[in-house]
């Protein structure tokens, strides 16, 4: 998983500080989403923005400012 964020290097010093609550937030939401919504091209779109706003939550539950403007991923595999 690889976030961006265009504002100064402290928001990806939150992502790496906060880096355990924020893999649990991810795995929410990808186990919520549905074999269709990973399969296709919108639906992980879709996905890549909730994990966005999960991750962006995290950061702001812990005092940080939630600056991650998009989320992108590395590689992902079905099985």
């Amino acid at each position: 998983m690889l976030f961006r964020s265009t504002y100064d290097s402290s928001v990806l010093d939150g992502v790496t500080m906060h880096d355990l609550a924020i893999r649990a937030a991810v795995l929410g939401v990808i186990a919520a989403a549905s074999e269709s919504e990973l399969r296709s091209d919108d639906g992980k779109r879709k996905l890549l923005i909730k994990i966005r706003d999960a991750a962006n939550s995290v950061l702001q539950s812990k005092h940080w400012f939630p600056g991650i403007e998009s989320a992108h991923f590395a590689s992902i595999h079905l099985q």
